[in-house]
């Protein structure tokens, strides 16, 4: 499973330099719900409110080298690799994922509703789905719920006063939250650690989207 960080003021998700980020479109350990049809959420490739062109355009000015791929091959796959997953359909390769902390990886799964689920309980995390109450909404919209970060000094805070979400879920562990929303407080983004490894868990996959990036604090 995964443990509470030592040190909550380190848990970067690429170390520089350059770094290869895989980004997946369909099956395997990571994985966006394919590109059949021309307006599919997050689609890495399009530039319609619900793709994620411009979360990828990002990683342009970090000199990161972007590979967005189908399938990974895991015994080939080097410790320095960020692995980011988004929404996958298809359940999560434990075993891969863990090992690949183990040899100090860095992973980020943005899931709300997808097949994390059997993943994250197998790790001790629970997803709860159920709509947040309570706390800031924007424009008093239940389904638009504003989290707050919990540690100014993290590197995923840093800047950051607010993420608005879509329709999030949430999280329940033992892992330190570093987002939370809601009254009572629930997290949103969750970190941990398996070796030298960190995992970031967010429950908002739409916080990356094109039309959720026009936020500023979002862009963060």
């Amino acid at each position: 499973g995964l443990e509470a960080e030592s040190h909550l003021g380190y848990s970067p998700l690429v170390r520089l330099p350059i770094v290869t980020i895989f980004v997946s479109l369909a099956a395997g350990a990571l994985c966006f719900p394919g590109l059949a049809q021309a307006q599919l959420d997050y689609d890495p490739q399009s530039r319609e409110w619900n793709g994620l062109r411009s979360f990828v355009e990002q990683a342009t000015p970090l000199d990161l080298e972007l590979e967005v791929r189908n399938e990974v091959d895991y015994a080939t796959l080097d410790p320095r690799t960020s692995l980011i997953i988004v929404y996958p359909t298809v359940e999560l390769d434990r075993p891969s994922l863990m090992a690949h902390l183990r040899q100090g990886g860095r992973v980020l799964i943005a899931d709300d509703f997808g097949r994390s689920d059997e993943f994250l309980e197998r790790i001790g995390v629970t997803r709860d789905e159920s709509p947040v109450t309570g706390g800031l909404h924007f424009r008093n919209r239940e389904q638009l719920p504003i989290a707050a970060p919990t540690h100014e000094d993290h590197v995923l805070t840093i800047g950051v006063r607010r993420l608005l979400t879509n329709h999030p879920a949430t999280f329940e562990s033992e892992l330190p939250p570093v987002f939370v929303t809601g009254e009572p407080e629930r997290a949103l983004v969750v970190i941990g650690a398996n070796g030298e490894g960190r995992m970031i868990l967010l429950g908002d996959p739409s916080v990356l989207i094109n039309n959720m990036l026009e936020v500023r604090s979002n862009q963060q």
